[in-house]
């Protein structure tokens, strides 16, 4: 899978929970303004979609004592050997 795809994924994944989030729709109190909030959220998210998406980069850091191997998260598994 690629970065795109990866923003992509999590980007639709993250829209959907919140177009679904009951809490969400308790705190707006009415069906009419969970609607006016999702119509507004989606412009934004197409927006951002077909206008930013491509300038989004994404730096994922992790922290591990250097005498634990163990704890190493490594995404690149054999390639990042002797980096």
């Amino acid at each position: 899978m690629n970065d795109w795809e990866e923003l992509r994924f999590g980007m639709n994944a993250g829209a959907n929970k919140f177009r679904s989030h009951q809490a969400l729709f308790d705190a707006c109190g009415t069906t009419e303004s969970h609607a006016a909030l999702i119509a507004s959220f989606d412009q934004l998210f197409t927006e951002f979609d077909t206008k930013h998406a491509m300038d989004t980069y994404v730096l994922c850091l992790t922290e591990h004592q250097p005498q634990n191997n163990a704890e190493r998260v490594n995404e690149f598994g054999a390639l990042a050997v002797g980096i």
